[in-house]
């Protein structure tokens, strides 16, 4: 039964607005025989979850501490307490992280009860959840790990609106999928050095303990303590190494009690599938190649399984190496004797990873070879392939080579991929690609690769002579290639935003999108218009209820054009004229100078500013005309009026207190539209969306006398 978490979708499947994300936790199965419940788990936006709804509230509290660490990803490994209620299980937070281990930390998502609590404290719910059974939760009480089937592969996968993928990812890489697929001679030699019995005939034979091995291991080191020597061989078969590497803490046994926790745990998973182990003994051998703890190589990160560890750190094709070490030449190969020593050295390597990896090469190689010789002396090689790999060298990459990246082919799934870091509190991408997650976007794959590949053939100039984008006023001489474009389409829906179309053609990681600060241009005509409107409404709200008497004595700051507008206006409206509506409509008309004869002073300096289309140099334009001719100096004035509304619009703005009412400068003034034709200005160069400019510092003996612009109301 598929499990999973799903966000961004409310009741009836319809996803919340701006909210286009829907998470579901996958892989190929979940754990298999969960005791005798398993109960699919999902989150899904609580309709409840309000504030102030005491219903929201007691459902948020019947959600799961869980032992469950992974959605369909893993139930949490190794808690050492919990306490079983009939619906809930609860785990001491700071033992359960310690049950992590070395292979299985890189696959589980470690907290995940505060993952899920954050969820339901964003309005979500815990739909179906995987829930231990009464025998399982008294087994994981008593300090063991849960019997389930383990997964050697994690992975994040992000799928489009249709299901279709965008993004995936695989830890490890490449693996042995059955038993059938590892060359017998590796098979051989895995089992030569770690647990020669495991393969042994009987069906019924558990495969956790080498009594022979234990009995001489435990002889061993109590003759050790009695002589005060420390002298100990190791007595950990494979089932036994797995549990260690996937559970205890930092992957290794610290006490007898490890240890013994270790084998009954391995014992219980190697029965789980019945009384007969055959299967399961195969099963280990391949689960236990694919696990390998190896390091980390730079440009890579963690390195887990031999297919991984022969492509990282030799540079070896995994297929390759499996074709020759399952052929058994008449002559010696080099090649053949090349891998095998090779794969032989990461077996051994597993051991102490760092060490041999990094640390001392060398005393790998040593190592090797001296396991070169007892393996031809046991008899799982002949002399040739011996003397062969003997005559190899150990030459360890020092760096993984990443292959190269086409970030603007991962726009869209790269989207998703920061969205996921932050709902699920992941510290970097790089974590979240080594969950075992199945995302679903509301993205559109077809039109995603349609738009981007558009945007990538702007860089050429005989696309942009097909589509007709050279020309005045448009694309000019200059590279194309350096010009960037992005696009984002949402689909409105009843309810909600759906993100269908987020990419650009900027071959870096950085999203345009999402990550860069873009000066609008011309766009910002809509961000001041706003603005404007918002202010007019604002004094709509303090002077509309005034009576006229109240009116006529309300106090404006000569400085205020938009509380003097405001004022006349709502004294001479009458009736219905009153309204907000009518009084936003009637700011639209208020007019103003598009001539660009005047220099303004701003934080950079004293600038002055052109108009897209000369045309408009000398019109006198109301706010609305301005807007749809989008011209630029009749909102340069208007960022001005809305500068000095705010420093004198009120009793407690900041310029106010400081001009006193007797100031002759203060005093009303009402400005009168010139009857002259404004004078024509010099030539300037000016662009669609922004404002050329030409800057010039004041001296010390420029005038401070503020300018006005002609035609201001």
């Amino acid at each position: 039964m598929a499990a999973g978490a799903e966000f961004g979708q409310g009741e009836g499947g319809r996803d919340l607005p701006l909210d286009p994300f829907e998470v579901v936790d996958g892989a190929d199965h979940v754990a298999e025989r969960v005791g005798r419940k398993h109960v699919e788990m999902r989150l899904r936006p609580d309709p409840l979850a309000q504030p102030g709804n005491e219903r929201a509230g007691a459902r948020q509290d019947d959600a799961i501490h869980a032992h469950i660490g992974r959605l369909r990803q893993e139930i949490v490994d190794g808690a050492d307490d919990l306490a079983h209620q009939h619906d809930q299980l609860f785990v001491d937070e700071r033992r359960r992280r310690r049950a992590f281990g070395r292979v299985r930390r890189s696959h589980a998502l470690d907290g995940f009860r505060l993952l899920v609590g954050d969820r339901q404290a964003g309005g979500y719910r815990v739909e179906q959840q995987a829930r231990p059974s009464t025998a399982l939760a008294h087994l994981a009480a008593w300090g063991l790990y849960p019997p389930y089937r383990e997964k050697t592969r994690a992975g994040l996968e992000v799928l489009d609106r249709e299901g279709h993928p965008l993004y995936a990812t695989r830890y490890p890489e490449q693996v042995y999928d059955r038993f059938d697929a590892v060359p017998p001679l590796l098979i051989n030699t895995l089992l030569f050095i770690e647990n020669r019995e495991l393969l042994d005939a009987g069906p019924y034979r558990n495969p956790v303990v080498d009594w022979r091995r234990l009995a001489k291991a435990v002889g061993v080191e109590t003759i050790g303590r009695f002589r005060g020597e420390r002298h100990s061989i190791g007595a950990s078969t494979l089932p036994t190494q797995l549990e260690k590497m996937r559970h205890s803490a930092e992957g290794r046994t610290r006490a007898p009690g490890d240890k013994l926790r270790q084998m009954i745990s391995a014992s219980l998973r190697a029965y789980q599938g019945g009384a007969t182990t055959r299967a399961t003994r195969r099963q280990i051998v391949v689960d236990y190649l694919d696990s390998l703890p190896l390091a980390a190589a730079p440009g890579h990160g963690e390195v887990h399984g031999l297919g991984d560890g022969l492509r990282i750190w030799y540079g070896a094709d995994f297929l390759q190496a499996n074709a020759l070490l399952s052929t058994k030449p008449v002559v010696a190969d080099a090649a053949r004797a090349r891998v095998f020593k090779r794969a032989l050295s990461l077996v051994l390597a597993a051991r102490r990873p760092y060490y041999y990896l990094v640390e001392n090469p060398r005393a790998l190689e040593e190592f090797t070879d001296g396991y070169l010789r007892v393996l031809a002396r046991g008899g799982v090689i002949d002399a040739r392939l011996r003397d062969a790999a003997l005559a190899e060298r150990l030459e360890l990459r020092r760096g993984g080579t990443a292959p190269p990246v086409a970030f603007v082919e991962r726009k869209g799934a790269n989207l998703v991929r920061a969205r996921l870091t932050s709902m699920l509190s992941v510290p970097a991408l790089y974590d979240l690609d080594r969950l075992d997650l199945t995302a679903r976007s509301t993205l559109d794959a077809p039109s995603q690769d349609a738009v981007a590949r558009l945007l990538r053939s702007l860089r050429e100039p005989a696309t942009l002579e097909r589509l007709g984008l050279v020309g005045e006023k448009l694309l000019g001489g200059g590279d194309p290639a350096r010009v960037l474009y992005s696009v984002t389409l949402y689909e409105r829906g009843q309810g909600q935003n759906r993100v269908r179309i987020q990419t650009d053609n900027l071959d870096q990681p950085l999203d345009i999108n999402g990550g860069a600060r873009i000066d609008l241009g011309s766009t910002a005509k809509l961000r001041t218009l706003i603005s404007y409107l918002e202010a007019i409404a604002a004094l709509h709200d303090r002077y509309a209820r005034l009576e006229p008497a109240a009116l006529a004595k309300a106090s404006v700051h000569a400085r205020d054009r938009l509380g003097e507008w405001a004022v006349q206006y709502l004294t001479s409206a009458r009736g219905t004229d009153r309204t907000l509506q009518a009084m936003l409509e009637a700011s639209l008309d208020r007019r103003y100078s598009a001539s660009p004869a005047e220099t303004f002073f701003t934080g950079g300096g004293l600038h002055t500013f052109g108009n897209f289309d000369r045309e408009d140099d000398a019109k006198i334009l109301t706010i609305r005309e301005a807007f749809q001719n989008s011209v630029n100096l009749v909102f340069i004035r208007l960022m001005r009026d809305l500068v000095t509304h705010h420093l004198y619009g009120s009793s407690g703005s900041p310029g106010f207190s400081r001009t006193r009412a007797s100031d002759p400068s203060c005093a009303r003034t009402r400005l009168r539209a010139p009857t002259r034709t404004p004078r024509p200005v010099e030539s300037r160069n000016s662009t669609p969306d922004r404002s050329s400019t030409r800057s010039t510092w004041p001296s010390a003996t420029s005038s401070t006398t503020r300018s006005r612009s002609w035609g201001a109301v």
